[in-house]
Formats: C-alpha cells, structure tokens, sequence
C-alpha cells in the first residue's frame, strides 16, 4: 500500500501536479514493528525520486505509545524528514499528554470534534478553538477530517484552520480520477487568474 501511494504521488508530480502536496498513508503498530520498516521506506522514497517531507505516516494514539520509543523506526524516520500525524485525535481515547510526549508534526483532528461546526454551539467552539490553541503552542500542525457542509468550512477558517478534508472537497476517488481531477483543477485556477487584471492579482 505504501509503494502504490508513493508511486501515485511520484507520477503526479512527473506530470507537474502536488509538488507541494504530501500523500498519508495510515500504519498500525505492527507495521512499524516489522524488521526493516523504516529501512523499506527510505527506499522506497529514494527508487522514486521523493523526499521525506512527501510522506506522513498517520498511527492512532494508542499505536504511537506502542512504538515510539527512542530506538522506534518512527523516530528515525521522522529525524530524516517524514512527517509524523497523530490520527483521529478527539475520538475520547486522546491524551493532552500524547501531544506534548509523543513525536508528532500534525494532528488530526475527528470528524466528531468538527461535525455540525457552524458556530451555533458555543461549548463546542471553545473545544475547537481550545484544541487548536495548544496544537499552535506546540508547533504542531492541524487537520481537520469530515468537512462537510459550507457553514463547518467557513466556521473553521474563522478559527484558523488552514488544512481540512472531507466530502466537501471531493469524494474518495481512484488515483487515476484524482490525477484528472488536479489537472482540471489547476487548468481551472489558470483560467481564473489569467482572468483578473494584473493589479488585483
């Protein structure tokens, strides 16, 4: 799965597209745990021309505290440049103490933190904004998953939330459909600024 998704990420950017877009791919403890493993992904990075920062590896909380210890392949990996995502942070099972312990880039936030975020609900804005306060205070980056509705995005980028996914932006697709998508995207963009006069650009 790692190799279809770097070889995915590699053909896009030979094409001229995602040259700024890292691609996740969610491992479990055992995975890291498998003799090699960050051996097998420097690899892979290197036979397809990528560089560490092209990859984040997304564990859920419970799967870090079993493998991020001094000697883990997750340190190592991360001390070459691959990105470390502490996944569905919110769910109940997560710690404060995770954040601050455990040697991670970026959270992601659960679909349940975000869902029916419209500003509407007071208790649940000051969740959010209080998440993402301690995440900015500890130079962690935020992604927020199961962005569905305008109101949720707008409401989230009031809060300052820069990176969201969800099927408001687009439904799971093949990496073939996705590689049309960007370029219809891009070409898109392209129209759109050639458009606008250069002193509003």
């Amino acid at each position: 799965m790692l190799r279809q998704a770097l070889t995915a990420l590699a053909r896009w950017r030979a094409q001229g597209l995602g040259d700024d877009v890292p691609v996740s791919v969610n491992v479990s403890p055992s995975d890291v745990a498998a003799p090699g493993f960050a051996d097998e992904v420097l690899f892979l990075l290197d036979e397809l021309g990528l560089s560490a920062s092209a990859l984040v590896l997304e564990l859920q909380e419970q799967g870090l505290v079993d493998v991020a210890g001094e000697r883990s392949p997750l340190v190592a990996l991360r001390a070459r440049g691959v990105r470390l995502c502490l996944d569905d942070f919110g769910t109940g099972h997560s710690s404060l103490t995770a954040l601050r312990e455990l040697p991670v880039d970026l959270i992601k936030l659960d679909r349940a933190l975000a869902a029916s975020l419209d500003g509407s609900d007071p208790r649940q804005l000051a969740t959010v904004e209080s998440v993402l306060l301690l995440a900015s205070g500890l130079s962690l980056d935020v992604v927020v998953e199961g962005v569905e509705t305008v109101s949720e995005h707008a409401t989230l980028r009031g809060l300052g939330v820069r990176e969201g996914q969800g099927w408001l932006f687009g439904r799971p697709m093949t990496a073939d459909a996705l590689l049309e998508w960007m370029g219809a995207s891009v070409s898109a963009a392209s129209r759109m600024r050639d458009a606008w006069p250069a002193s509003v650009r």
